[in-house]
């Protein structure tokens, strides 16, 4: 009995594996009708798997299906942890328009768990990919500052700040990111670049910045 159930699993999990492997190139060719059908398969299979349910409200998504996508986190939340259920509840507000709403939900999880840090970042991703990137800024900047120093957002904090048009922040914070990761000088010239041509008062805002971290590589570009 004991091999039978060992073989048993296995079977199991070589037809779960099969059908991931499959749904993944699908969602790789962008055939996202065809993945959620995989999806709808795999998830009357397993019921309980959080990466099954996951992939299937990320397929619904991409269908912009949004009323199919917050009846399936209804129906399968308790399978989800709390980080997973909240980032999701966001996901649905987002795209209905709710945004406020959205906004409270994700502060609101946030301030309940101060010390995980990356959690900031993961929130923040989730409303610049819904093209909220003032909120996303806001949470960037709300991290602790006891476990938060000047350089770890450098890089988000930049893109969401180019984002809104707040070219002299993003900047600030591209030189910022420089500092710390001095392999991303040809990025960081690129961006400061884009930026300075279609704002020319920023030459100020860099040679500011150049001179006060002493950056000799971004310097020989302005």
């Amino acid at each position: 009995m004991a091999f039978l159930s060992v073989g048993t699993l296995f079977s199991q999990y070589d037809h779960k594996q099969v059908m991931l492997n499959q749904v993944r190139r699908l969602e790789a060719r962008r055939e996202f009708a065809r993945a959620l059908e995989v999806y709808a398969e795999l998830i009357e299979r397993y019921q309980t798997d959080q990466q099954i349910i996951e992939g299937y409200f990320n397929a619904l998504l991409n269908l912009n299906r949004i009323a199919e996508a917050e009846s399936l986190l209804g129906k399968y939340e308790q399978h989800l942890g709390a980080e997973e259920r909240t980032q999701k509840r966001v996901v649905i507000l987002c795209r209905k328009g709710e945004v406020r709403q959205a906004r409270e939900i994700g502060l609101s999880y946030l301030r309940e768990n101060p010390g995980v840090i990356n959690l900031y970042r993961d929130f923040a991703l989730i409303f610049e990919r819904e093209r909220q990137f003032e909120i996303a800024v806001e949470i960037l900047i709300m991290a602790p500052p006891t476990s938060r120093d000047d350089l770890l957002f450098a890089l988000e904090l930049a893109r969401n700040f180019e984002n809104s048009a707040k070219n002299r922040e993003a900047t600030e914070e591209y030189i910022k990111h420089l500092e710390r990761n001095p392999g991303f000088l040809y990025f960081v010239t690129n961006r400061i670049k884009a930026l300075v041509d279609n704002d020319p008062r920023l030459v100020d805002t860099v040679s500011r910045a150049i001179a006060n971290k002493e950056n000799q590589e971004l310097s020989e570009h302005y």
